[in-house]
Parts: structure tokens; sequence; C-alpha cells
């Protein structure tokens, strides 16, 4: 499945600063493009909801 992403100015150069500030990141290591840093983020968010789905049938 492929995504499209829109940015306003700000935010493109916001997101182009941050890929560059290697000190922002652990270890030092930044992601090497926007599609690796997106990804970052979804795989984040993705463990994040399974761990909510975890609890919520724990819970129950």
């Amino acid at each position: 499945m492929q995504y499209i992403v829109s940015l306003d100015d700000e935010s493109q150069f916001r997101l182009e600063k941050m890929l560059t500030d290697n000190s922002f990141w652990p270890s030092k290591i930044p992601p090497h493009s926007f599609q690796q840093l997106i990804k970052w983020a979804v795989d984040d968010y993705l463990d994040v909801y399974d761990s909510y789905l975890r609890s919520q049938k724990d819970g129950q």
C-alpha cells in the first residue's frame, strides 16, 4: 500500500531540518529519508495500537 503525505511549507522546512539534526535522534542516527521517518512513525503507532488492543483484551 502506498500513501501520499501533503505538508505545508513550514512543516516541510521543519522536517528537512529535523532529518539533518543528528543531536535530535537517539544514537545520533537520523532516518535516511522522509519515507523511512514515516515508516518509523507508522510502526510506532502500530505498536501502541497493538498494546492498546492487548490491554483491552486482558481487561475483559
